[in-house]
């Protein structure tokens, strides 16, 4: 987070996503669908495999937080 940043970021609601890719970046688009409904997409960011794999160990990072302080969401399984 920016604290210099003079407006705040737009926040977005995602329960979708679709990722593609190409020989030098994937393609992750991020939308919101509902029961019997096409998916209603609004956000694509594209990067390099690099930076994915860093993202992707942030989130893991940040569930393993979230788990510990707020439990294991419901109907999940334990890591083997």
């Amino acid at each position: 987070m920016d604290p210099n940043r003079s407006e705040p970021l737009e926040g977005r609601y995602a329960n979708h996503l679709e990722v593609g890719h190409n020989a030098q970046d994937l393609v992750m688009d991020f939308g919101q669908v509902f029961e019997d409904e096409q998916p209603l997409m609004h956000t694509r960011i594209v990067t390099h495999p690099t930076f994915a794999r860093q993202m992707v160990e942030v989130l893991r990072q940040s569930l393993d937080r979230h788990e510990k302080l707020h439990g294991r969401e419901p109907g999940r399984r334990r890591k083997r």
